[in-house]
């Protein structure tokens, strides 16, 4: 996306052509990743990050720009390798739905990600705790 104006103009960093989520089981959408980190601790990148053998089986934590975000336990190898990169397009499949879950509550949704630049796939959970859960 350009903007004009001043003289100056700015290229957006994604683009704007995501598909909203998949709402259907089974259904799939193309989407960009946006960010990949570790769930709750300094992530690759980050001026406070250091490297340490704790980091092998850290969650981490996708970003789409479609606002869908996944959270997997593949830890450090993964999070460290160009799979899934920010800028990445990413085919996203809607897996399976949350079952029994109390009214509002429909965290749980768990999806598959292909990127299509590395080939990887992951899949995951839209939400660390499932539904009824903390």
């Amino acid at each position: 996306m350009l903007f004009f104006g001043t003289g100056i103009f700015v290229i957006s960093n994604f683009p704007s052509s995501a598909a909203p989520p998949p709402k259907i089981l089974g259904t799939c959408g193309d989407s960009f990743v946006q960010s990949k980190k570790f769930r709750m601790v300094p992530s690759p990148g980050d001026p406070d990050y250091s490297r340490n053998s704790n980091d092998f089986g850290k969650e981490v934590a996708i970003r789409l720009t479609n606002k869908i975000g996944i959270y997997s336990g593949d830890g450090d190898d993964f999070i460290l390798s160009s799979n899934f990169a920010a800028g990445h397009k990413v085919k996203v499949c809607l897996e399976s739905l949350p079952q029994n879950c109390p009214p509002g509550d429909n965290r749980g949704k768990r999806y598959s990600f292909y990127d299509y630049l590395t080939g990887a796939r992951v899949v995951g959970a839209d939400s660390w705790h499932m539904c009824g859960g903390a």
